[in-house]
């Protein structure tokens, strides 16, 4: 289904999933009517900027960017949709997303490209599918990816992340420095912003919503940034607002 800028999957039982096509942004995954996602209630939604939580799309670049705004521009501009709602035979549904390059990213990052982006929802999983095409023989390019997420939970300083010990880490603040996590199960109890290089396949997050687990499976991505700003910082980001 769509509706003005948000296409919805609806896999039914109250399980469900939106996306804006502003920056391919996942605003709402509901498993069993349940929101995993936290959206800023001062989120804009106008295309006037990037919208603050649920699962944004960063590319070409991560961090701050001498060619543009923050975290690139795919975030911050409209995509096409390409196929879909679409359901599958097992319930499934799917959304494929597209964003190519124009004059706009041109002024940017000039570079000829086309990003597909696929959605699955499935009965208590999403399934993200990313495809960088290069659309010029002549001109390589290097680019970061990185799907920024922010999960809705009870009570952060309950989470307990696992499989990220004996990973290497810089801090956002000293890029320059690196360290290795010593800890089997990290714990969030302060402002931290790390970037995590050669994490294992798999690492999991527990106590979320209803004291469930979350399993995140990545394939051919390595890195992980682990990032909470606390109160102090939080009050500092105009549009995040108070996290309860």
């Amino acid at each position: 289904m769509i509706y003005g800028n948000q296409i919805v999957l609806n896999r039914g039982n109250y399980t469900s999933c939106s996306i804006n096509i502003l920056g391919a942004t996942v605003t709402s995954w509901r498993i069993y009517h349940k929101e995993q996602l936290f959206v800023s209630r001062e989120s804009h939604f106008s295309g006037l900027s990037h919208i603050r939580g649920g699962i944004s799309f960063v590319f070409p670049h991560f961090g701050p960017w001498c060619m543009g705004s923050r975290h690139g521009f795919a975030r911050n501009i409209a995509w096409s949709l390409e196929q879909g709602p679409e359901k599958l035979e097992n319930g499934d549904v799917f959304a494929m997303l597209s964003l190519d390059r124009d004059d706009y990213t041109d002024s940017l990052w000039n570079y000829k490209f086309k990003l597909m982006y696929k959605i699955t929802l499935c009965e208590q999983k999403l399934i993200f599918n990313i495809y960088v095409e290069n659309t010029c023989e002549n001109f390589p390019f290097e680019f970061e990816i990185l799907q920024h997420s922010l999960f809705k939970v009870p009570d952060v300083r309950k989470c307990e992340i696992i499989g990220l010990r004996n990973c290497s880490f810089k801090k956002a603040v000293k890029q320059d420095e690196t360290e290795v996590e010593d800890r089997e199960i990290v714990n969030i109890s302060a402002r931290i912003d790390r970037i995590y290089a050669k994490v294992p396949r798999e690492i999991t997050v527990s106590n979320m919503m209803d004291g469930g687990t979350l399993k995140i499976t990545r394939k051919n991505t390595y890195d992980v940034n682990l990032w909470n700003p606390w109160v102090a910082e939080t009050k500092q980001i105009k549009d995040l607002g108070m996290i309860g």
